[in-house]
Formats: structure tokens, C-alpha cells, sequence
């Protein structure tokens, strides 16, 4: 139902667990967004108004642990960035038998798969 009022609005609908995301070259109207209330709340589910955001074509958007460039190039958000550095400044080459900064590497390299090349490798040594 969604999907199709997506459809009907010139909105392309993507959904990734219980994240709804709609792109459009244009902001959504608060009928439209009322309508899709309308409809999460017909099968139980309720939308958080304070996680709704805006985005203008020429920003960084912050999508479900992934940012997507204005040129809509995926991006490892600086956040996760911070993560591996910090760790790796403060444990050194011991960081590499973290779970959790093997974990890190692993989700970053999901977005940009080249990214940290000589700290994959490490991690297979």
C-alpha cells in the first residue's frame, strides 16, 4: 500500500528492515505523509516524527548507517570512521583482535568495499 501511494506521488519508496526512505525531486507533502500514517497504523506500526528528515538534493544523507553523497555515491559515515581510528590510536596493532573492530572494518568495507585495503589485511594475517 505504501509502495503503491510511493508510486502514485512520483516517489521512489525503499524499504531496509523498519526503515522507510522515499526520494523525490521534490519535498513530500503533508497529505502524502499523513496518508502513509494512515496506513502503518492500519497494520499496528506508528512513525516517529522526530526521525523524519529533509534532505535537499545537494546534501549528505544519513540513511541506516550508510551516507549517499549529493552525486549519490555511497559513503562510510564519519562516525564509523571515528570508531576505527580512535581504536586503532588507542590499542594499537591489538585492535586487530577486537571482534568489534573486525566488525567495524567489515560494515565499512560493506559500504565502500575498497576502503581500508591495508587493514582488511591485517586482519587475515
Amino acid at each position: 500500500e505504501i509502495a503503491a501511494l510511493a508510486e502514485c506521488n512520483h516517489l521512489v519508496f525503499t524499504l531496509y528492515v523498519d526503515d522507510i526512505t522515499f526520494s523525490s525531486s521534490e519535498q513530500i507533502n503533508n497529505n502524502v505523509l499523513n496518508q502513509i500514517e494512515v496506513i502503518l497504523k492500519k497494520y499496528g506500526h506508528s512513525m516517529k516524527k522526530e526521525k523524519i528528515r529533509h534532505y535537499s538534493k545537494n546534501d549528505f544523507k544519513h540513511i541506516t548507517g550508510v551516507v549517499i553523497s549529493p552525486d549519490g555515491e555511497l559513503k562510510v559515515p564519519n562516525s564509523l570512521r571515528y570508531k576505527i581510528a580512535s581504536e586503532m590510536h588507542m590499542t594499537g596493532d591489538t585492535c586487530f583482535q577486537s571482534s568489534k573492530m573486525k566488525g567495524r572494518i567489515i560494515a565499512a568495507r560493506s559500504i565502500v568495499p575498497n576502503c581500508y585495503p591495508r587493514l582488511i589485511h591485517a586482519l587475515t594475517i
